[in-house]
């Protein structure tokens, strides 16, 4: 009688093939996902009412800088001008357009705002009603409009995301195009300003010159570089944003 010896099992070496199907899968997802905007959960809700308090804080932090204006306007060297106070509020307020989206980056400004009137002043100059009639309140509203309009645009820029360098091209566009909304938006309020009595002729040109020629240069220089930070927060942001 012949005894059968025990049949050993065969260890499955892992399907390397199928697990960087997964892994790529995984990967095409995310990017994908990446390229429209977040959904609106605790998290994200958490994050914008964040993203309302870092724009009040970036209103109240300073940097000082060349008046580029000033020496274009004379021609003279740069480093020659007297420095002014230069608030990153506006590229701020572009960026959180273009990482949350139209509707939810457009919310952590309102969240600012709302704020700003009706309960704390959150404003460089105060807060309340009373400073829907300051100059630079029209500025606020406009950077409501941009920031929706980078959010609108922003699946535009990443439509051919395989051409860097039309990407890149695409997201200058967009940064130039946002950054003139807010500041058209601003002359306009101001324009409006004047019409209802609240500033005169020679205050309309003083805040034009104040809030729009001085920083609308480094307004499109920081704007143009956060913009094309967005699509790598939004792949940082994945797990707690898509």
């Amino acid at each position: 009688m012949t005894v059968k010896a025990p049949s050993t099992k065969q260890i499955k070496e892992p399907d390397i093939e199928a697990l960087s199907d997964v892994d790529s899968g995984d990967f095409v997802s995310i990017h994908r996902d990446t390229l429209r905007a977040p959904r609106l959960n605790l998290v994200s809700l958490l994050l914008i009412v964040l993203c309302a308090m870092a724009l009040a804080f970036l209103g109240f932090l300073s940097v000082p800088v060349p008046d580029v204006y000033e020496a274009i306007r004379t021609g003279t060297p740069v480093e020659t001008q007297a420095l002014f106070p230069y608030t990153a509020q506006v590229p701020f307020a572009l960026f959180l357009g273009a990482v949350l989206g139209s509707i939810l980056g457009s919310g952590a400004i309102l969240i600012f705002l709302a704020t700003g009137l009706l309960f704390l002043p959150l404003f460089t100059n105060g807060g309340g009603l009373m400073y829907l009639t300051e100059p630079g309140f029209p500025y606020f509203i406009g950077m409501l409009a941009g920031a929706f309009f980078c959010g609108r645009l922003m699946p535009w820029a990443y439509d051919q995301d395989r051409n860097i360098f039309l990407t890149f091209f695409k997201l200058i566009g967009m940064a130039v195009a946002a950054v003139l909304i807010v500041h058209g938006v601003g002359i306009l309020g101001l324009g409006i300003l004047l019409l209802t009595g609240q500033i005169n002729l020679e205050a309309l040109g003083h805040w034009s010159i104040l809030l729009g020629a001085v920083p609308i240069l480094y307004d499109l220089a920081l704007a143009t570089a956060l913009l094309i930070l967005v699509r790598p927060v939004r792949y940082l942001l994945w797990l707690v944003l898509y």
